[in-house]
């Protein structure tokens, strides 16, 4: 290929974007140039046009720009193209949305309307959740209500039953008392006519049953005249009886149930009631009511009654059925029966009828010591000086018995 002019420097790129191709030249005269040059035009203008055919497409193409830079309308476009109308651009931009298949703006509105349709069923349901949550929980409190109602009737049942099992326990421990009391009893009445039994055997007497058989009253005995007691040099020291001792209590107690001699048995049963014994004090006031063993005095009887009372019913029955009659100073009478004396305690038990003065001293004479009271036994606690070995009882306004030697035990 011959090319007479390389690319003149007169072509160039039209602003308006086309490309205007190099115009014929004026054919210059013939020539004869040599080989190698030609070879070289040839090349150089191969070169030329493919540039000039890669700045063309670019142009056609359009250049690129960068992010933020304007288009203008007086950018290099093709030769021959012009601005594209209004029109045209808006009907592409129609035709655009519609092959979209939605219309600017249609889409944002959709989605907004549907997004507030989801929110209001979300906020229904939520609503339509706590209102069933309100009323299982009305449900849950009435039942709470109800189990805290059962559960009060059932603390007041458990009450109730606690408190009737408690009245049937002790209903019960009262019943076994008493059983039990009714055996002794049954018991100290078998012993008893036993003892009689083997009396009235060895006195060749008839048989009797009961305490009937010793009711007779004793013969009335003559009085002797009082004597008037020598006046003590200084006043008699007042002694406080001594406590109980439940031992000797039960063990005198057992003696008398297990005696066949009456006097015996009432000394027994003396010194086990000023030990506290409640029933042998209450077997005191029948032996004295009926005159079991000892002198008949119902106002001694009535003495023993009122000691057993707090502990045995059948002693206040008794109380209630002896008749009354005010104690007689001028008829007491005094006679000791039995005396001990252990670890600074002495033990005193007399008959008769009070009321009694007990006079204790060292020696037979005028008295140390006194001790007043209306019952037939006395528990005495013994002052560590003097040495009180003696004692007597003065009944009423009677003469005071003999001194007696204080027995030791």
């Amino acid at each position: 290929i011959s090319i007479s002019e390389p690319l003149s420097a007169s072509s160039s790129v039209s602003v308006s974007g086309a490309v205007s191709a190099p115009g014929p030249s004026p054919a210059p005269p013939p020539r004869r140039r040599p080989r190698g040059r030609r070879l070289l035009a040839a090349s150089t203008g191969a070169g030329l046009g493919l540039a000039a055919v890669f700045v063309g497409g670019a142009l056609i193409v359009g250049l690129p720009s960068g992010p933020g830079t304007p288009i203008d309308a007086t950018s290099p476009r093709l030769a021959g193209a012009g601005a594209v109308p209004e029109s045209r651009r808006a009907a592409r931009l129609s035709d655009r949305s519609q092959a979209a298949g939605t219309v600017p703006g249609a889409g944002s509105a959709e989605t907004d309307s549907t997004e507030t349709d989801s929110a209001a069923e979300r906020l229904a349901r939520t609503r339509t959740r706590i209102e069933a949550a309100e009323t299982r929980l009305k449900d849950t409190l009435s039942e709470l209500d109800r189990l805290a109602a059962r559960l009060r009737d059932a603390t007041k049942e458990t009450g109730a039953a606690e408190a009737r099992r408690d009245a049937a326990r002790d209903a019960a421990k009262r019943a076994e008392a008493d059983f039990a009391q009714l055996q002794d009893r049954i018991a100290e009445a078998e012993l008893r006519l036993d003892a009689l039994d083997r009396r009235l055997d060895e006195g060749d007497a008839d048989r009797l049953t009961g305490l009937q058989a010793t009711a007779a009253a004793p013969t009335p005995k003559p009085r002797p005249d009082p004597a008037p007691a020598p006046a003590p040099a200084t006043s008699p020291l007042e002694l406080d009886a001594a406590p109980p001792d439940p031992r000797v209590a039960q063990r005198q107690y057992r003696h008398a149930l297990g005696s066949t001699d009456l006097l015996d048995i009432a000394i027994a049963y003396s010194r086990a009631a000023v030990n506290g014994q409640s029933r042998a004090a209450y077997y005191l006031g029948q032996i004295y009511e009926v005159g079991d063993g000892v002198e008949r005095d119902i106002d001694t009887a009535r003495q023993w009654y009122r000691i057993a009372a707090a502990e045995v019913a059948a002693a206040q029955v008794r109380l209630e059925d002896l008749p009354e009659a005010p104690a007689d100073p001028d008829r007491a009478t005094a006679r000791p029966l039995a005396s001990s004396r252990s670890d600074g305690v002495i033990e005193l038990v007399w008959q008769g009828s009070g009321p009694f003065v007990v006079e204790l001293a060292a020696e037979p004479g005028p008295p140390a010591a006194r001790f007043a009271t209306a019952l037939t036994a006395a528990r005495l606690t013994l002052p560590a000086h003097p040495s009180l070995l003696w004692w007597r009882i003065r009944a009423g306004r009677s003469a005071p018995t003999e001194w007696q030697r204080i027995d030791p035990r």
